[in-house]
């Protein structure tokens, strides 16, 4: 019930007063507000924990009416100056200048019927190499570089695009995105705290009606996504373009379970993601390594299948679905994409696969998106990162709100 709701002063903002007004600071996420010497001492009201009718009955002694005091209280909550539990401190995004494509950036609680870029600078999962945790920085760069003047600038060269669709992202779609910044992470801190992190920020992105559009860090990321999407929407499918199957049955990982201990990783994942109860089926696509594994909810589509367009991908083009979609970038050739950590020859090409998301895309609807495992440091000739430019533009033109 609402009225057992306690809130507290998060101890992560600071304030200064200036000019007649405090300046608020997070000092997680950088966020700055300028407030009322009110609101200031409402604040310092809640440096010890409060019940929520507390609050009501203080604001209403001040003179606010009804209607006034929901507005404040929704406005500290969103904005994180007072919050429930101290750890929703941490379920920040963190903004980032430049944005992807230079869109305009966005509150993660403000817009409605949305898409959210969020970028989960993660790669704690990873065995192999960890530093594709920097490519959403690295990715904001690039896209900005290509677009200095903002995506919305008129003089775009058409054959850019693989398919005349997606010029009209530009002026009709480039509205409805935001980027809403990073999940916040830093040195220390605990795959676990940051796996639930994931999961409350996509649970709030999904509240208010948003798709979540995700760029990694490496693959286990989505299983924390994937739970935060279970918490508001239907049972839905998941398309899995992959290199691996990430089911692995290593004899260490049965230690793990046999202990009743888990180990998320990038090679574990999908394990983890059959695991939940709204993920109704996960078509894998593309996966090419030496030893199949199997899972009762999991199906393979082999490249060559693909390629072919055999009874398997014409029924999936022809299933009207939810769907949430898993992007892993060796699934492609390692000829066009070099930088990623665990290539495997004999993959996909860009023209077929942008034509096959298409097709099975066209009478779905899009949940969520996320793009994993980008490794820039791995990409000198700069291939991967204009390949992946390319796949989030693709995607991002085929999202219906």
């Amino acid at each position: 019930m609402e009225s057992s709701i306690k809130y507290k002063k998060s101890f992560a903002f600071k304030g200064q007063f200036k000019n007649g007004s405090y300046e608020m600071v997070n000092v997680i996420s950088g966020k700055s507000f300028r407030i009322s010497t009110y609101l200031h001492d409402l604040l310092e009201f809640c440096s010890d924990w409060r019940q929520r009718e507390t609050l009501v009955e203080r604001m209403l002694k001040d003179s606010l009416d009804k209607m006034q005091v929901e507005l404040t209280l929704q406005n500290l909550v969103n904005s994180k100056m007072i919050v429930s539990k101290l750890s929703d401190v941490f379920c920040e995004l963190v903004p980032q200048l430049p944005t992807f494509f230079g869109i305009k950036s966005g509150c993660l609680y403000s817009k409605q019927h949305q898409i959210s870029l969020i970028g989960i600078p993660f790669g704690g999962g990873n065995d192999v190499d960890a530093r594709c945790k920097d490519a959403p920085c690295t990715l904001r760069k690039a896209t900005s570089s290509f677009f200095p003047l903002g995506i919305k600038h008129k003089k775009v060269n058409s054959s850019f695009f693989h398919q005349s669709f997606l010029r009209d992202i530009f002026y009709n779609n480039m509205e409805k995105m935001y980027d809403a910044g990073d999940v916040f992470y830093t040195t220390g801190d605990s795959c676990v705290s940051y796996y639930d992190r994931i999961t409350n920020v996509i649970s709030r992105v999904v509240e208010m009606g948003n798709v979540p559009f995700c760029i990694g860090g490496d693959h286990s990321i989505t299983y924390p996504i994937l739970k935060g999407i279970s918490t508001n929407n239907p049972s839905f499918l998941v398309l899995h373009f992959d290199a691996h199957s990430d089911l692995s049955d290593s004899d260490y990982l049965q230690v793990y379970q046999s202990s009743e201990s888990e180990m998320l990783n990038h090679a574990t994942v999908m394990s983890f993601c059959a695991g939940l109860d709204k993920v109704k089926e996960i078509i894998q696509i593309g996966v090419r390594e030496p030893f199949f594994v199997e899972n009762p909810k999991c199906k393979q589509i082999s490249l060559s299948e693909m390629r072919s367009e055999n009874a398997a991908c014409q029924c999936l083009m022809e299933r009207k679905d939810y769907v949430y979609l898993s992007f892993d970038v060796d699934f492609f050739d390692p000829s066009i994409a070099p930088g990623t950590a665990s290539k495997m020859i004999d993959g996909g090409f860009y023209e077929e696969t942008f034509a096959f998301l298409s097709k099975i895309l066209k009478n779905k609807k899009i949940l969520g998106i996320d793009i994993v495992e980008t490794n820039l440091y791995l990409d000198s000739s700069y291939m991967t990162t204009q390949l992946v430019m390319k796949l989030m533009l693709h995607l991002l033109g085929l999202i219906k709100l």
